[in-house]
């Protein structure tokens, strides 16, 4: 692992593409902290900056394992562009849910 921590981003993206886990396991492990921090300021909810933090990384890997990742040096940047994409994605589906509240006084027994 120690071999990895003097790799560049794009040496760690490359190195995951040709097969290597631990690259990606550094690359995670390299920025953690400021996307799962990014996350919570966004959401404000522990349970869900972990739920998108998640899945933020589950894109990262199918687009990695995928080709689809256009090499421009900028990890960083396009992994917070997914979560806070995740984040706005998160946000619209919750506004289209209808919100159903009940009157606790109007609850009776239909047995």
């Amino acid at each position: 692992m120690k071999k990895f921590a003097i790799l560049t981003d794009t040496q760690l993206v490359l190195a995951f593409q040709n097969g290597d886990a631990v690259a990606l396991s550094e690359l995670i492990e390299r920025y953690k902290d400021k996307v799962y921090t990014s996350l919570f300021f966004l959401v404000k909810n522990k349970t869900l900056a972990e739920d998108i933090f998640q899945d933020t990384f589950i894109r990262v890997i199918d687009t990695l394992r995928s080709g689809r990742y256009n090499e421009e040096g900028k990890v960083l940047p396009w992994i917070m562009r997914i979560a806070h994409n995740l984040c706005v994605d998160h946000f619209r589906k919750q506004k289209r849910m209808p919100v159903i509240t009940s009157d606790q006084s109007d609850i009776r027994d239909i047995s």
